[in-house]
């Protein structure tokens, strides 16, 4: 029994290779940082993880103060952090959560984006505040991340009241052969009141919507604007007043022009929730 090949499953070097059933009961341990660098390992664990992660649905991309996560609607979820950054992340069977602390870092950007790749095949759902969706239009751009991360840490230092006027324009154009979301049926863009600038900067990266989902296969694309807590839910007349930018229909018509909403007719909305 113990030279039985079959039972060891011993390789000529000498190493033995574990099933894949032994594999999974191990990756229900991991942290999802450690099943993403498992797919590194070897062909059979990328084959396992890649295997695992189609059946998810769900991906929600979040820039927030990570100190408050006891205090906020994920407040019950298992969220690890990677070492050395400012990154959560949470991941079940059908959707991943992935957090990145309002004071990030330019190291928090590439991870990040590292992030968002490894989930993108698989993401049927796309949940993200649309400072983190300037930061993928950017990263499919022919500008550095390490040069648009900078550029938003002077945008933090202006002010909203300056901040409405900052864009950084790519003059080259970038086409794409492969689309990031290939999978994705539904695009939900969060925009705080702050938040309206970044809708129109999506444009400036000369970036096409195609690059970022498919036309075949998006049934949604949803513009939520959060109201901030302790206010009235504002109407379509007061937004202006409610939600304190200087151009805000400006900011809107930027975004639509540049998702194309016109041609997405129906499967295009924009709402208004706390």
């Amino acid at each position: 029994m113990r030279n039985n090949p079959r039972r060891f499953n011993k390789k000529q070097n000498g190493q033995i290779t574990l099933p894949n059933e032994i594999w999974s009961l191990i990756c229900t341990e991991l942290s999802p940082f450690d099943l993403l660098n498992l797919r590194r390992v070897n062909r059979q664990l990328n084959e396992l993880v890649t295997d695992k992660l189609k059946a998810l649905f769900y991906l929600d991309l979040l820039r927030c103060d990570t100190e408050q996560l006891s205090n906020d609607e994920y407040e019950d979820e298992d969220f690890h952090q990677l070492k050395k950054t400012n990154i959560y992340m949470h991941l079940d069977e059908r959707s991943a959560v992935v957090m990145v602390d309002d004071r990030w870092t330019s190291k928090d950007v590439y991870t990040l984006w590292e992030a968002i790749q490894f989930f993108a095949p698989f993401v049927r759902c796309l949940t993200i505040d649309v400072a983190l969706a300037e930061l993928i239009v950017a990263a499919l751009s022919s500008v550095k991340l390490s040069r648009w991360y900078a550029f938003q840490c002077y945008v933090d230092t202006v002010g909203q009241h300056g901040v409405e006027e900052l864009h950084m324009k790519c003059n080259k154009q970038t086409n794409h052969k492969r689309v990031l979301f290939p999978q994705m049926t539904e695009f939900t863009l969060r925009a705080m009141p702050s938040d309206l600038a970044h809708l129109s900067r999506l444009s400036d990266y000369g970036v096409q919507k195609e690059a970022i989902f498919s036309n075949e296969c998006i049934q949604l694309v949803r513009c939520t604007l959060l109201e901030p807590t302790g206010t009235k839910m504002p109407g379509e007349k007061t937004i202006c007043t409610r939600f304190g930018a200087k151009r805000p229909h400006q900011h809107l018509r930027a975004f639509k022009q540049w998702i194309g909403a016109e041609n997405l007719k129906e499967k295009y909305m924009q709402q208004y929730s706390t």
